[in-house]
C-alpha cells in the first residue's frame, strides 16, 4: 500500500506543478467572479456583452473542468489509500493508472489552450479591422458628400 501512496504523491506533485503552469487558481478566481457577475439581475441588459461574458465563462469552465476532476479524484484516492485496506489495493492501482492517463490527456489539452489565446487575439484583430473599415467607409462617404457640395445648386425642371 505504501507504493500506491508514493505513486499518488508523485501524481499530486505533477498535478500541482501543471496547475501552477496554467494559472489554475487565477482561472478559478476569474470563473467565480464571472459567475457572480452573471447572477446580477441587470446582467442581460446588454445582450451582446452578456453573450460574450457567458462565452468567456464557458471557455474557462471547459478549460478548468478536467483539472478539477483530476484533483478531486486524486484527493479521493489519497483518502482511500489512507484506510490501509488491502482489499482496495487493486482498485486503487487501477484508478491510479486511469488518473495517469487522464493527466496525460489533460496535459495535452493544456497545450491546446494556447489555441484559445490565439483565437482571442484573432478576434481582437478582426474587431480592429472592422473598426478600421467602418472609419474608412465614413471617410469615403464624407468625401463623396464634400465633392457634391457644388452640385447643391437647384436646377429647374419641368
Amino acid at each position: 500500500m505504501e507504493n500506491l501512496i508514493k505513486q499518488i504523491e508523485e501524481l499530486k506533485t505533477a498535478l500541482d506543478s501543471a496547475l501552477d503552469k496554467i494559472n489554475y487558481q487565477q482561472k478559478i478566481d476569474e470563473l467565480e467572479k464571472l459567475t457572480e457577475i452573471s447572477g446580477h439581475s441587470d446582467f442581460w441588459q446588454n445582450n451582446e456583452n452578456g453573450s460574450e461574458h457567458m462565452q468567456k465563462q464557458s471557455r474557462l469552465d471547459v478549460e478548468i473542468k478536467p483539472w478539477n476532476n483530476l484533483k478531486v479524484a486524486l484527493d479521493e484516492l489519497e483518502e482511500l489509500s489512507k484506510l490501509d485496506d488491502d482489499g482496495l489495493e487493486k482498485d486503487i492501482q487501477t484508478q491510479i493508472k486511469k488518473l495517469q492517463e487522464d493527466f496525460i490527456e489533460a496535459d495535452k489539452l493544456k497545450e491546446e489552450t494556447h489555441f484559445g489565446a490565439t483565437v482571442s487575439e484573432v478576434r481582437k484583430l478582426l474587431t480592429g479591422i472592422e473598426d478600421g473599415a467602418r472609419r474608412t467607409s465614413e471617410i469615403v462617404r464624407g468625401l463623396r458628400n464634400f465633392s457634391r457640395i457644388d452640385q447643391n445648386v437647384f436646377k429647374k425642371t419641368n
